[in-house]
């Protein structure tokens, strides 16, 4: 069975006006390509496209043809959509095909990854009239990748300018907040989402309002979540979230608790609602020095940059409580690709002395090692590799705890462990001389 575009794609694939004249089997390729677009079948309208463009001569006198084909290459995510399309602009003469395929290349490239090609795109030239609200969109999309706080800002200005122009903007609005608020900071980002909040139509006027909330409580800002919270315009759910924040405000963590838990599992709310809620019940968790309790929510966050910074917040607060268990409970490793590198290398090392602390000496020394590769020339490198070797010997690996020592005394050999190791044997530092609180070990490193 032939599978078909969704409604959504189905909509955006037009089709040539009507099929084109003709007795060889190029024309009778095309045709069926166009019968095929209208029903909104794009992976046998791209069939059927290519089938007639194989045809020299029909390629020649229909380069138009060449949009089409990619046209319905991005709506099935096919790799020769931005060649096809390229060529469509390079050969075709007709003024408004020229404009449609300059939108579905920026589109391709986008797919891609290829979000200045697809920028290119859009500035070598005007789009199509039919696109403009889409294009704008677009525009934001790849400046959300790409661009810097006020290139997102004027993006977003854009698309409030144009009649019913943000139709689309309220699933855009997350990545441009968070590139917002990486590139500029949170002053920026609330700045960003006020003018969300006072120009935007209802949907994305909502979802900017609980992603300032969420913003708010990413950076201590308990006031800002309550104004925010004021301007969703949710009854239910932005109320029950303001009284949860205005009881943590009060230290009275378990009446904001009971407010905010049910909103994780409230019908048809909002997904900015419940992600606001995950933060605030984090945020309680971790004032209230309950790591496993603020583990189990974060797990559950759809957004990566805040998830990955609650996450080391947590491993800070457990290690400084000595609380081995909830920092193995964390899984270590399977974070291991989204975190970034400082990140990353902090959540080894604590690793590390979290398995070793809780005679798991064989999985302590694989943290240590890796932490080691990951925080090569960090000043905790040496004393990793150490801690490696004495988590080796401790399991009765001694080949495995000289060659950590060696490699130590190889890489760092001015470093106080290789000085205080002869032939491998780390006799003159006691693993319990390194004990202590290693929360803070690595600062506030983002």
């Amino acid at each position: 069975m032939v599978k078909r575009v969704s409604c959504v794609f189905a909509a955006l694939l037009l089709t040539p006006v009507c099929a084109l004249g003709g007795e060889s089997r190029a024309f009778e390729e095309y045709n069926r390509a166009v019968a095929a677009a209208r029903e909104g079948n794009a992976r046998k309208a791209l069939t059927g496209y290519m089938a007639a463009l194989s045809d020299a001569r029909f390629a020649s006198e229909h380069p138009e043809a060449y949009y089409w084909a990619g046209q319905a290459a991005v709506l099935c995510r096919d790799a020769r959509a931005a060649p096809l399309l390229e060529k469509a602009l390079e050969l075709c003469g007709d003024v408004e095909v020229r404009r449609r395929a300059r939108y579905w290349l920026a589109e391709a490239r986008v797919a891609g990854g290829d979000y200045s090609g697809a920028l290119a795109a859009l500035d070598g030239g005007e789009t199509a009239a039919i696109y403009w609200n889409r294009t704008l969109l677009l525009r934001l999309r790849i400046m959300s990748e790409i661009g810097g706080t006020r290139q997102v800002a004027d993006a977003v200005n854009l698309v409030l300018q144009v009649k019913d122009g943000d139709d689309g903007l309220a699933r855009l609005l997350p990545a441009a907040a968070e590139r917002i608020r990486s590139t500029g900071g949170w002053e920026d980002v609330r700045a960003f989402l006020v003018n969300v909040v006072k120009k935007a139509g209802p949907e994305s006027r909502r979802t900017a309002a609980y992603i300032g909330a969420a913003e708010a409580v990413r950076a201590g800002k308990d006031d800002a979540v309550l104004e925010f919270l004021a301007a969703a315009n949710d009854k239910s759910a932005a109320a029950a979230l303001a009284g949860a924040v205005a009881s943590m405000k009060k230290g009275d963590y378990d009446t904001a608790e009971t407010a905010a838990a049910p909103l994780l599992n409230m019908e048809n709310a909002k997904p900015a609602a419940v992600e606001t809620a995950r933060r605030v019940l984090v945020e309680l968790h971790l004032r209230k020095s309950r790591p496993d309790a603020a583990l189990a929510v974060l797990k559950e966050s759809n957004e990566p940059p805040w998830r990955n910074e609650a996450l080391i917040r947590v491993l800070r607060l457990a290690a400084g409580m000595e609380d081995w268990k909830s920092i193995i409970k964390a899984g270590g490793i399977e974070w291991l690709g989204e975190l970034s590198p400082g990140e990353a290398a902090e959540m080894l090392y604590l690793s590390g002395w979290a398995y070793m602390k809780t005679g798991m000496s064989s999985e302590g020394a694989r943290f240590f090692l890796r932490f080691a590769e990951h925080g090569s020339g960090r000043p905790e490198a040496p004393e990793a590799l150490f801690l490696a070797a004495a988590c080796f010997r401790d399991a009765g690996r001694e080949d495995a705890a000289v060659a950590a020592m060696k490699l130590l005394t190889a890489l760092y050999p001015d470093s106080v462990y290789a000085k205080a190791s002869e032939g491998g044997e780390p006799a003159a530092i006691d693993v319990n001389d390194l004990a202590g609180d290693k929360s803070g070990v690595f600062g506030n490193e983002e």
